[in-house]
């Protein structure tokens, strides 16, 4: 395949040998490479420094299974992957609240122009939206299961899944009010805030 991108976690193994496997894997054609931000930086040297050899593209992960963190938190660790030469950043987080898709726009929406080089959304059945949300905020992919596959993370949604709600109806281009009077519930009160989130303009919650 022609984009094939290859990664390898830590967690059983050790930098050299991580390090061995992903030269074989660019030499074979691999044309992306993806390194974990906590993985040792002499790591991330050589397979950067490999991957510009063969004229492969390096993403930079970072991962959080417990929480979602703060857009200020988030956004340092993006600034982070681009700083150790990521052509793409990859933040994912775990969502605990549906508010934490809100938090995952907010973080595209801080980067400005480098939006297009982040692929950030939150992990579980919370997060869900967030991974349709992070391709209409700008994300340039995002991550499915093979249909018929089994899912690598909570809550990834299979190709057919993925397609099927992105073209399917979608809030993006409707004209939503810019007020809302929601009555006092907290379930509407949060499916307001996401309204507000995807409109243009000012939005007043009372």
């Amino acid at each position: 395949h022609p984009n094939v991108l290859y990664t390898c976690h830590l967690e059983s193994t050790d930098a050299e040998w991580a390090a061995e496997q992903y030269e074989a894997a660019l030499r074979a054609g691999a044309r992306w490479v993806d390194v974990e931000l906590d993985a040792p930086e002499g790591l991330i040297e050589r397979v950067k420094s490999l991957a510009r050899e063969v004229g492969a593209k390096l993403v930079i992960s970072y991962h959080n299974y417990a929480l979602t963190p703060s857009v200020e938190e988030l956004a340092r660790v993006a600034e982070r992957c681009f700083e150790l030469g990521a052509e793409i950043a990859k933040v994912v987080t775990t969502a605990t609240d549906t508010a934490d898709c809100i938090t995952i726009c907010k973080l595209y929406r801080s980067l400005g122009e480098r939006k297009s080089a982040l692929v950030a959304f939150a992990m579980g059945s919370r997060g869900a939206a967030s991974r349709r949300l992070s391709l209409i905020e700008g994300a340039p992919f995002t991550f499915v299961a093979p249909d018929g596959g089994t899912p690598t993370a909570p809550g990834q949604p299979t190709l057919a899944e993925l397609r099927a709600t992105m073209e399917g109806p979608s809030l993006v281009g409707l004209k939503l009010p810019t007020e809302a009077t929601p009555p006092c519930s907290k379930s509407y009160f949060q499916r307001a805030i996401v309204a507000a989130t995807l409109a243009e303009g000012i939005s007043h919650l009372a």
